[in-house]
This record gives C-alpha cells, sequence and structure tokens, in this order.
C-alpha cells in the first residue's frame, strides 16, 4: 500500500517536549550579570569606607557560599553554588550592612540569609521573603546597636555608584525600571502628604538598593505588570511612614517583607481574566 505521506511529507518530523521558545538569556546568565553590575557599589565602598567595606563583603560572601555549599552536601542536595545566585544575595547582604559591625554579625547575617531565607523555602525561584532582607532583619533584631551605628556616609557618590549599577540592569533589560520610578515616585510623594522632608526620606542609599534590587527581584515580586505595580505602590507608602519612627534600613526591610507576604493575595487579585466564547 502507498504511503499517504508524498512528497515533502515523506521527511521525518523532529518532535520534542517544550519549551519551544526561548529567551535570550539564561536565568544564570541574569545573576551572574546582575552580580557584576554591583561592582561599581563595591569600589565606591572600598573607596570611601577603605578595608572595613571590603572585610564585610569578603566575609558575606565566602561564608554565605560555605554555608550553602554544607547545607547541599549535608541535605543531599545538587550542589549549585556555580549559578551565583547565592553570591549576588550576599553580596547585597555586605551593602546593607554598616562598616564598623563586627566580622562575626556579617557570618550570623550571612547563614540566616542562605539557610532561612533561602534553602528552608527551596532554593532559587521558590522564596516567598527575599533572602537577603530575612537576614538583614534578623541582624537587625538581634544588633541593633551595631546595625544602625552609621559612619559618615558619602550619600551623593555611592547614590550614584548604585544608580550606575541599576542602569546597567535597565539597559539590558534584566529589571523593570517601572517599578523602580513607582516606588521612588510613591515614598516622595507619601513622606511630603504625611509632613516629611522628601529629600530627607528619599536621600539614602537603602532607598535607592530598594528601588533597584529589592522591588525589581523577579522571585519575591509580582508575576504581572499591575501586580508588580501595587507592590512598589505599598511599598513606597510602608518606607514613608516607617521612615517617620525608624532608620531607613528598617524601614527598606520592614516594607519590603511585609509586601513580600502579600505577593499571592496580589497575584490571586490581577490574575488575568479568561473572557467565555459565544
Amino acid at each position: 500500500m502507498p504511503s499517504l505521506l508524498t512528497g515533502k511529507f515523506e521527511k521525518p518530523f523532529s518532535v520534542f517536549s517544550g519549551p519551544h521558545l526561548r529567551a535570550p538569556n539564561s536565568i544564570y546568565k541574569i545573576i551572574w550579570g546582575s552580580f557584576l553590575a554591583l561592582l561599581p557599589i563595591l569600589v565606591s565602598n572600598t573607596i570611601f569606607f577603605g578595608w572595613n567595606a571590603f572585610r564585610i563583603f569578603i566575609i558575606a560572601t565566602s561564608s554565605a557560599l560555605l554555608f550553602e555549599y554544607l547545607f547541599q552536601v549535608i541535605f543531599r542536595r545538587k550542589i549549585q553554588i556555580k549559578n551565583g545566585h547565592t553570591l549576588f544575595l550576599s553580596a547585597l547582604l555586605a551593602f546593607l550592612i554598616p562598616s564598623t559591625v563586627s566580622s562575626e554579625v556579617v557570618v550570623i547575617g550571612s547563614f540566616v540569609t542562605v539557610l532561612i531565607g533561602k534553602e528552608i523555602f527551596g532554593g532559587l525561584g521558590q522564596n516567598l521573603f527575599h533572602p537577603t532582607l530575612v537576614g538583614c532583619a534578623a541582624l537587625l533584631a538581634l544588633f541593633p546597636t551595631e546595625m544602625t551605628e552609621y559612619v559618615q556616609t558619602p550619600f551623593l557618590t555611592t547614590i550614584l555608584a548604585i544608580i550606575v549599577s541599576g542602569t546597567i540592569l535597565f539597559f539590558k533589560k534584566w529589571i523593570s525600571w517601572e517599578s523602580s520610578l513607582i516606588y521612588l515616585t510613591t515614598l516622595t510623594g507619601s513622606v511630603f502628604l504625611l509632613g516629611g522632608s522628601p529629600i530627607e526620606a528619599i536621600w539614602s542609599p537603602y532607598v535607592f538598593i530598594c528601588a533597584f534590587f529589592f522591588v525589581t527581584d523577579s522571585g519575591t515580586t509580582p508575576i504581572t505588570k499591575q501586580g508588580r505595580a501595587l507592590f512598589a505602590v505599598g511599598t513606597g507608602i510602608l518606607t514613608a511612614i516607617l521612615h517617620l519612627w525608624a532608620g531607613p534600613l528598617k524601614a527598606v526591610t520592614t516594607s519590603v517583607l511585609f509586601m513580600n507576604a502579600l505577593v499571592p493575595l496580589i497575584d490571586r487579585f490581577v490574575q488575568p481574566r479568561l473572557r467565555k466564547l459565544r
């Protein structure tokens, strides 16, 4: 019996399982690229704070990698240090810790960030709360004095370095500039309405790190554009309110973690509705 498939259909089909659409950037490339984008901040902090800033960075990153490796070995999980996620998280933690903090405090922060903030929730892409801020919140609770003893900070230089890092991420299209703009605008407007000084509230490196690295984090923010906008608005309002009674670091940490907890509700509230065909 002759084949029903003749002509060009006689060639065999190559069938593969999905996904069939591939993004130009892998998650690993984005993570490592985001980590490299932090270099302007590291250079700025090292120049103006000297050895202490670099010491905190080295201790935070190295201890975090060690904790992740030990955890994955002990619990027989796949070793995933090469993806750079823990390195990125611990680098952000180093930028939130004052340069006067002792090395032991930094190690504790890395421990909480990796084991409690990241690994217990399932690792990369499974975190409800931003792991870096979980570690920072623990340090604020355990060592409030050391974490709030700020030295004289060159705000302009540090903020410019953060803006450079954020601009790199914008240019690579790895984060949404809309979320950053909404957060900063909402924060400024809310502080003004509350009778505070918008310039004083926004003129903080912690606020700009939040704008570029926390409210834009794809793993702990809503999945839709509308949801991310609501997240940025809520974080901005909470930061403004908390700024009146607490320092900028506490305000940023608390507001982002609180909004992280609301992400499932936001996603459910703004999820796309399917229209029925008549």
